[in-house]
């Protein structure tokens, strides 16, 4: 094996990065360490003391940790996986070493003033994800786009894609996520118990995790939750110290934290369930067919990957522009008065649309006044119209969600109750799982699993247990009542009244005020680069 020596870790320093004096002295300081290999405790002492310049070489520095790998191991007798462990250095991964994008060009920076200067840039992010290749689904594209941008904020939305195998929920969320600062965004397969508890510090805050499917992040659920609701995780660990003695260590890894699911499951763990928005994607015939359209066209014609480019970066460009300021939502006390007091869920329900409010007035900040509040500094004061684009964003979720039932198990029970209607039966009321199939033209599979919704819902009840599966595959069903339809008894924008351009101390309500999150972009409102 080859040992490098002093001179050859300065040489490799000051190859990769002009190595400081500080971190030329560590480098010394390793070198002149005795052998410790056969005195762990003390080599664990020397570790202690030597951790902090060491945390500064790798983190501050930006020196790769490999440089220290070899004369710590030589000195201190201490692996490089050790070593990452102790100074909490997260092993590379392609989702956290992105390369770093090139400079805009004239034409994208152009393109983000042109982006930034729409009225509307929900309609106008569906309107470019359409050109990048996504077939309908506009408003499910809507939303789950603004609770991207809601990452950036102190109460970030999380969402959960629902649909069946071969629908398409990673497509678009893959479509919807290419317009976001790839820095913005962290893709993950599988997350393991522990995982979020060991990151580094910073690793989350102010992210959007993407899971692949949410049966890889299981094991993880609880940290996840808690990330959701408290916007921060915090573990104890017991260390021994310099001492020899035993003490404890608290690990925090600060959010806030967004999260996006996709799933086929009708319904998650009940605690995750109230913590998100659903989106259930367009499973029908016409959308099949234009899929199948689009990506026909896609095979026949040439595909203009320049084009694709150039508008999604020109999204990177315009969002990084955009200030991570805190936002004062008005009329929020008045909204409170309308939105429905049941069932229990609506108090988690409530704030998430606040927070889509002001998510969509953080985007369109350049059209929306500032006033200062408290002695805080600037806040972008919400307008009616984020109202009303939050409101069309997320009124059907949010509906779905209060009334307690998935989309498609509404439309199996809709579908049984047209089936009765059309026998002319007023006696048993019964419909059988083949003429609720042969009606919705769903699969047995997927009539079974929104039926059980229905009759844990108590609007079907099965009548058999026919069939391989016993009690639970009936095989006929009594209606006994349609979905009860909940009715968001939001106001319409114009029966609100419009709020003031300022608003002063104290005013608004509580919880009209999303808190700063210590971060403030670039200085000015062109989105060209500082």
């Amino acid at each position: 094996m080859c040992i490098m020596s002093l001179q050859d870790i300065q040489a490799a320093v000051n190859g990769a990065q002009p190595a400081t004096s500080h971190g030329a002295e560590l480098l010394d300081e390793l070198e002149k360490l005795p052998d410790l290999t056969k005195d762990p405790k003390r080599a664990l002492l020397e570790l202690e003391r030597l951790k902090p310049e060491m945390l500064n070489f790798v983190n501050v520095q930006k020196n790769p940790i490999s440089l220290l790998t070899e004369p710590v191991r030589k000195k201190l007798g201490i692996t490089a996986d050790d070593l990452k462990k102790a100074l909490r250095v997260p092993a590379a991964t392609p989702d956290q070493s992105l390369p770093k994008e090139e400079p805009p060009t004239p034409e994208e920076i152009a393109r983000a003033d042109e982006i930034l200067s729409a009225d509307n840039l929900l309609v106008r992010a569906a309107w470019d994800l359409k050109a990048l290749g996504l077939v309908g689904e506009e408003a499910n594209a809507q939303a789950l786009f603004l609770a991207s941008i809601s990452s950036q904020t102190q109460s970030p939305i999380n969402v959960t894609v629902k649909a069946e195998s071969s629908a398409g929920k990673n497509f678009l969320v893959e479509s919807v996520c290419s317009l976001l600062p790839p820095e913005w965004v962290r893709s993950i397969t599988a997350m393991t118990r522990q995982a979020i508890f060991f990151s580094a510090e910073d690793a989350f805050k102010h992210k959007l995790v993407i899971i692949a499917e949410a049966p890889g992040a299981e094991g993880a659920d609880y940290s996840v939750r808690t990330m959701q609701s408290e916007g921060k995780t915090t573990l104890l660990v017991p260390q021994k110290g310099e001492d020899g003695k035993i003490h404890t260590d608290e690990l925090t890894v600060e959010g806030p934290t967004g999260f996006i699911v996709t799933t086929t499951r009708a319904h998650l763990h009940a605690e995750n369930e109230t913590r998100t928005v659903d989106l259930f994607l367009d499973e029908g015939q016409k959308q099949t067919r234009d899929i199948l359209l689009q990506t026909g066209r896609n095979y026949s014609a040439k595909r203009h990957d320049g084009d694709s480019k150039l508008i999604r970066r020109s999204w990177h460009v315009a969002l990084q522009s955009l200030k991570r300021l805190p936002v004062v939502i008005p009329f929020a006390d008045q909204l409170a008065e309308k939105f429905p007091d049941a069932p229990l869920r609506a108090r988690r329900d409530f704030p998430k649309l606040l927070d889509a409010i002001a998510a969509c007035a953080l985007l369109h900040q350049g059209k929306r006044p500032r006033t200062a509040m408290n002695g805080s500094g600037e806040h972008i004061l919400a307008t009616l119209e984020d109202y009303r684009l939050a409101r069309n964003a997320f009124s059907p979720a949010l509906g779905r969600s209060l009334r307690g039932a998935t989309e498609k198990c509404v439309r199996l029970v809709n579908a049984a109750k047209e089936l009765i209607d059309k026998s002319g039966e007023t006696g048993g009321r019964t419909v059988t799982k083949a003429a609720l199939v042969d009606q919705t033209k769903w699969s047995d599979p997927t009539v079974r699993k929104y039926a059980r919704e229905a009759v844990d819902l108590g609007c079907l009840e099965p009548l058999d247990g026919g069939g391989r599966g016993g009690k639970n595959h009936p095989s006929a069903f009594r209606f006994i009542r349609k979905v009860s339809e909940v009715r968001l008894e939001l106001p319409e924008p114009r029966e609100m009244e419009a709020p003031s351009a300022s608003v002063g101390p104290g005013q608004g309500g509580p919880g009209a005020c999303v808190p700063p999150s210590g971060f403030s972009g670039s200085s000015g409102e062109s989105v060209k680069p500082q």
